[in-house]
């Protein structure tokens, strides 16, 4: 989970899942966010990423796509305040970004777990750096039974499989009640079925929360099947060529797959992607 050490975390009463948050003003303004990496040994400076700007409305679900190395993870790592911008700013609930904040859970694409951790103590690591663990420790046994591993929590991570330990990783973040989660990738190593139960299990702990979720995907169905907008980078320097509303209700189950529009968004994305001209 990225911390920001001049913040306190968020109070420990009430419980894990809130009531949706609803705001007027974005939760996240991306104002022109680029980013251009110096040359090393004489070589040329290398553009990652051109301005892009983005409102990211509370309790949305976005999902990033694009080619590899089109700078996905560097937006990602911008916004999270892990990452100096070239140039523009992020603004969360209306104030600039100046590092991360501990309103932002990240998950990235390895579960970073300490191997001679328990899984309960890898849920409390945030808590004991900052000095909350007692506060914290009933709010961490409950999102760990909400991501199925109550039987699991003396567990050490060699002993869970991928699925398991990304799930370790997902209670981490949301035992600290995030307004919004950045996700790089977080699914990409695990096989289709478990990919297709983490993101069932994903968008049924942070839907009825109104966590703002950020996630960065090459999967084009699981862009579509988790989100409801699309954003669509284009290879480096990446800028975004288009956005993609995704009309289904946020309530959603495999079956949707099946549904004539999700193919017709999938291959919109695809021809996006492939530089062809679409109306989004």
């Amino acid at each position: 989970m990225s911390v920001a050490p001049e913040r306190e975390l968020a109070s420990a009463p009430g419980p894990l899942v809130e009531s949706p948050r609803k705001s007027v003003t974005p939760i996240l303004k991306i104002d022109g966010i680029a980013k251009t990496y110096r040359g090393k040994h004489g070589q040329g400076a290398i553009e990652a990423l051109k301005p892009v700007r983005q409102d990211i409305p509370a309790g949305s679900f976005v999902a990033m796509v694009g080619p590899s190395g089109c700078g996905k993870t560097t937006l990602l790592n911008i916004i999270a305040g892990l990452l100096a911008p070239t140039s523009g700013r992020v603004l969360f609930e209306g104030e600039p970004m100046n590092g991360p904040s501990r309103d932002m859970g990240v998950m990235f694409q390895t579960p970073v777990l300490l191997p001679w951790r328990t899984v309960k103590d890898n849920v409390l690591l945030p808590a004991e750096i900052f000095g909350s663990k007692d506060e914290y420790a009933d709010r961490v046994v409950e999102a760990i039974d909400m991501v199925g591993l109550g039987d699991f929590s003396k567990a050490l991570p060699q002993h869970l499989s991928g699925g398991m330990q990304q799930r370790v990783a997902l209670a981490r973040v949301l035992a600290y009640r995030p307004k919004v989660l950045l996700m790089d990738e977080p699914f990409g190593a695990l096989d289709e079925f478990t990919r297709e139960a983490m993101n069932l299990e994903l968008t049924s702990l942070t839907r009825p929360a109104g966590i703002t979720v950020l996630f960065v995907t090459h999967n084009i169905p699981e862009a579509v099947f988790l989100a409801n907008k699309v954003l669509v980078m284009s290879p480096r320097p990446g800028r975004v060529v288009g956005v993609v509303d995704v009309p289904f209700e946020p309530e959603r189950d495999i079956e949707v797959m099946r549904d004539q529009k999700f193919t017709d968004i999938v291959f919109e994305i695809r021809e996006l992607l492939k530089g062809e001209e679409v109306t989004t």
